[in-house]
């Protein structure tokens, strides 16, 4: 069997994306309906993800 995995690092900024300053910004876009529209999408066709927040 093959098993493709594929991650991804986005640019900085990329399609509008920003980085959360803090833990609150950080909860604002979790909760940002955009997001909550492709977190609907991706728990129907993810078999497992990984994420990590760290502050720099």
């Amino acid at each position: 069997m093959l098993r493709h995995v594929v991650m991804w690092k986005f640019k900085d900024e990329a399609e509008g994306r920003s980085k959360a300053e803090n833990r609150e910004a950080l909860e604002t876009y979790i909760n940002h309906p955009e997001h909550q529209k492709v977190g609907a999408y991706t728990s129907k066709v993810v078999a497992s993800r990984v994420a990590v927040d760290f502050l720099v």
